[in-house]
Parts: C-alpha cells; structure tokens; sequence
C-alpha cells in the first residue's frame, strides 16, 4: 500500500478548520439572530405595555372629571370613551367610608359626619393616628367638631396630646371612662387612638363634619364611624388590547382615590353665618 503524501494530510486537516470556523461562525449567526428575535419582541411587548398603560390611564383621568363634576355619583360602572389608544377600556367607582392617609404637619383633613339615615343620633367615631415607636416623634393632635344646634353652626376643639408623656401645652388626655375617650401606646400600625361612643350627642346636635390638624409632626391617621356618609371615591380603570396583531394579551389597571371636595384652611379660624361673619 502506497503511504499517504503529506500534501493530502495538509488538505485534511484545512478542511477540518474551515469546518469548524463555519459552525462557528453559524453559531454565532443564530445566536445574533435569536438575540435579534428576542429584543425586537421586547420592544413591541414594551410598547404595548405602554400603549395599554396609557389608555388606562385616560379612562381613570375620565372617571375622575366626571367625579369632579358630580360628587354624588354612586359606586358602579361609569361611562367613559370604549376604545382608547387600540384599547378597550372600561371603568367602574366604589364608595369609601373611611379616611386613611399619611398627612403632614398643620395638613387638615375632613371627615364627613353627616347622618345617612333622619333623626339619626347613636354612633361611634375613631381617630388611629402615630405609627413611631419614639414618643418624642409623634404628633398630637386638633379636632374640631362642625355641628348645628338650634339652626346655629358651632364648633368645638379638641387638643389630643400625644398621651405618652404629660402635656405642659394644654392638650388633653382624657381617660378611657369619660367622654370622649383615649386610649395611647397600643400594639399595632397605629399608637394611639381617640374617639367618641356618641359623636352626635343630644337631640339638638346636628353634626356635619369633624376637621383633624396634626400637630408637632407629620403622622398616618385612620378614620372610621359607625354613622359615616361616603367619604370618597374608589375608580378603577382597566384597558385591554385589540389589536390582532399585537404581541401578546396586554391588560393593565389603573385605580385612583379622589376624596370629596373639603373646606379650606380659613375654615378652621372663622365660621360664616348667613351673610355675616360671626367671631367664635
């Protein structure tokens, strides 16, 4: 048998070389390809996303105007434009009885208290505020109660300290047997509560609302009442993608909370009267 030359060595072993420079080479190629592939899918997902997001949150900026128009509306499916952005968007708005929200120093909120049922008297009101540990960093407290007594608009302050230290600034800390009640250093998200077995009082005591300052901090307050009218408005926007051809389903959800409209700041120093500004 006649030996190979080395010539025929040489063009074997190229040949092999070039072999795999080309899975290499195709390796790559697929590789680029599927990176490609996957970043184009990523942007039109991302866009979508977007395009989704968007019109939901035109159908919540939607509910919200109409809201803002009529604070009465109730809780349910509101109307708002179907299609927005290629998308399908529906809304609907729940009712809140109950107030909480993180709120800044000399910041005022307002609590509706007007009665949902005539002749209505009995019920509770609880203040939760002050979720720091430190005492020294809690916030005490200004409640002032709004009510009519013989068609006569009236107004009664409560300085609520801190409770867990002696006050040398005249608020109270009234105790647990006397009305109304405090109760300080709790377990939980809230310290310290406050709060009335009978907010209405007698006969005569029409109450409309009670407007709540923190003072000496910023503090997180949870309001709640057993007599409690709608507080504000819970809407809930969703938009779904119609588009066929669209990467993926795309649903998103948008929800916002609008509070009823409140009183301004004056309010808390002077109360009007008919025509004429009356000092208290």
């Amino acid at each position: 048998m006649r030996p190979s030359s080395p010539s025929h060595s040489q063009s074997g072993q190229i040949a092999v070389v070039v072999l795999l420079i080309m899975v290499i080479l195709l390796v790559m190629g697929l590789s680029l390809a599927t990176r490609t592939t996957q970043e184009s899918f990523f942007s039109q997902q991302t866009a979508e996303t977007a395009r989704v997001w968007n019109a939901a949150e035109s159908g919540a900026e939607d509910a919200l105007s109409q809201l803002a128009a009529d604070p009465n509306i109730g809780a349910g499916p509101i109307a708002v434009e179907s299609i927005i952005n290629d998308s399908d968007v529906t809304a609907t708005v729940a009712t809140t009885n109950s107030y909480t929200a993180s709120v800044p120093e000399l910041a005022t909120v307002t609590f509706n208290l007007e009665k949902t049922t005539p002749g209505d008297r009995i019920g509770w009101l609880m203040i939760k505020w002050a979720s720091e540990e430190n005492c020294a960093d809690r916030a005490a407290l200004l409640a002032s109660v709004y009510y009519v007594d013989g068609g006569v608009t009236k107004v009664e302050h409560y300085p609520i300290g801190r409770g867990c230290q002696s006050s040398t600034d005249g608020f109270i800390t009234p105790t647990p047997d006397s009305e109304p009640s405090f109760i300080a250093d709790q377990p939980g998200e809230y310290k310290n509560y406050f709060g009335w077995t009978d907010i209405y009082g007698g006969i005569q005591k029409d109450v409309k609302f009670i407007r709540i300052k923190p003072l000496y901090a910023d503090t997180s307050i949870s309001i709640s009442a057993s007599r409690a009218s709608i507080q504000g408005h819970i809407v809930t926007s969703t938009a779904t993608n119609t588009l066929g051809n669209a990467v993926g389903t795309e649903t998103r959800k948008v929800q916002a909370t609008r509070s009823l409209p409140a009183a301004p700041g004056i309010l808390d120093f002077a109360l009007y009267s008919g025509g004429s500004i009356i000092k208290q």
